[in-house]
């Protein structure tokens, strides 16, 4: 009796051994198969037999806006499908029939996307899959509405050819019709014209003449036929009178018929008015750096460039002059003439300034000159030189024109808005001093 209940204690013992390992092995399967659906892209989830969700992975949490907590143990189909397409999930037989349905999931930004759901069967347990289709949907619309297209122009091919040819033949676009094998069966006159090939000749070449080696043709023959088709292609080619041509190619293959259509449209002149367009672009760019009375530089200008020099530390001499009395030249001569001295003041000065020096106009009758690498020394001599050219140049009918001149202090020191400063100082005390003088600033103690 005892032996036999020694043999029972041990079988149990083994028994509870087997029965802990086989735990412990479908717990690691169990921890291995979450971490691989957890770090999946494609939106997953596993539902018992009572379709209630035992795992879900956070590409479907995302997708639903929800956390983990939230939906363990609820019924999949419950939280997830649409109203009107509960039913549909209720009814468990759809799992022995099918195994891709699908679903119209409603997102966090209430935005409705249609999905398609698959789905395994391992053991007692589902796995479910999410794919989204709302991009596939759209190309099949876009496809469908192609292949609409192509086969209302088979139709017209067949019953039509030619009204076809008449049509084609008015059309500003190049049109060829190519077989199987590349050869044109049909070229309406714009791309006899557009190639200098008369009928005959592009029935025997095709398209070859637009091209410049004998791979490239053959090869798209081979990507519109195998693959996809072209749409507004560009390509330069030079056509048999050397004349240089720019045009987009559009191709479909006709599979039914074994043809291609071809429409070469001349896009020449497009890209020289886009060229043109850019250009004016440039130059009202350019213009926009100018002032739009004097021939120098605009005050925005100007503020760029000092912010520039400041900010890269450049040393540079900041001098602001101007027209001394030029209140008086406007009242007495009008302001015709007033502009005529600004424009001659401003042609004076710089044909007195150094290659790389900029002048530029502050605002009224009030001027700037940068002067890089210079010190204040050296800007002196320059003021004082700008100031005599100034004086004894003949602004007739206007008599005596002068012009005051302030040069700031060193700019390795100071904020643009202090150089500035600086330099309106100084030409205040020019002004206060007599004016026709230049004066630089000092720091008052």
């Amino acid at each position: 009796m005892l032996f036999i209940l020694f043999v029972l204690f041990l079988f149990s013992l083994v028994f509870l051994v087997v029965l802990y390992k086989r735990n412990s092995e479908l717990s690691d399967y169990n921890t291995y198969l979450r971490s691989i659906l957890h770090a999946s892209v494609r939106a997953s989830f596993v539902a018992d037999a009572n379709d209630k969700i035992v795992y879900i992975n956070l590409s479907m949490l995302q997708i639903l806006g929800e956390k983990e907590e939230e939906m363990l143990q609820k019924v999949w189909y419950e939280e997830i499908a649409p109203n009107e397409e509960k039913a549909k999930f209720r009814n468990l037989s759809y799992k022995k029939d099918e195994s891709r349905l699908s679903i119209n999931i409603t997102e966090p930004n209430a935005k409705v996307r249609p999905y398609e759901l698959s789905y395994t069967k391992i053991g007692s347990y589902t796995l479910y899959e999410l794919q989204d289709i709302s991009c596939y949907e759209e190309q099949k619309l876009k496809f469908t509405e192609l292949e609409k297209e192509l086969e209302h122009l088979k139709k017209s091919l067949k019953e039509q050819e030619v009204n076809f040819k008449k049509t084609f033949d008015m059309a500003i676009n190049g049109i060829a019709i190519l077989n199987g094998e590349g050869e044109a069966t049909y070229t309406n006159k714009s791309l006899q014209t557009m190639l200098d090939y008369n009928e005959s000749y592009l029935q025997q070449l095709g398209l070859k003449p637009l091209f410049s080696d004998s791979e490239s043709f053959p090869t798209l023959l081979k990507i519109v036929k195998t693959e996809q088709n072209i749409q507004r292609l560009p390509h330069h080619f030079k056509n048999r009178s050397g004349i240089s041509m720019d045009v987009s190619i559009s191709m479909s293959y006709l599979e039914e018929l074994d043809q291609y259509l071809v429409i070469i449209q001349d896009v020449t002149k497009e890209l020289e008015y886009t060229k043109k367009l850019e250009k004016q672009k440039e130059s009202y760019a350019r213009r926009a750096d100018m002032d739009v009375l004097t021939p120098c530089f605009s005050r925005s200008y100007l503020d760029i460039l000092l912010n520039n020099l400041c900010e890269a530390k450049k040393e540079f001499t900041y001098i602001m002059f101007d027209i001394d009395h030029f209140k008086s030249v406007n009242d007495t001569y009008g302001h015709m003439v007033g502009d005529e001295v600004l424009i001659k003041v401003v042609e004076v000065i710089k044909n007195g300034l150094r290659a790389g020096d900029t002048l530029a106009r502050y605002g009224g009758e009030e001027f700037a000159i940068v002067l890089e690498k210079t010190s204040r020394e050296e800007a002196l001599k320059i003021a004082e030189k700008l100031r005599k050219l100034v004086e004894s140049t003949d602004f007739s009918p206007v008599k005596n024109l002068t012009c005051s001149f302030g040069i700031s202090n060193n700019s390795l020191l100071l904020t643009c808005k202090n150089i500035i400063e600086c330099a309106d100082t100084a030409l205040y005390e020019a002004k206060t001093n007599g004016r026709n003088r230049v004066e630089v600033y000092e720091k008052k103690s």
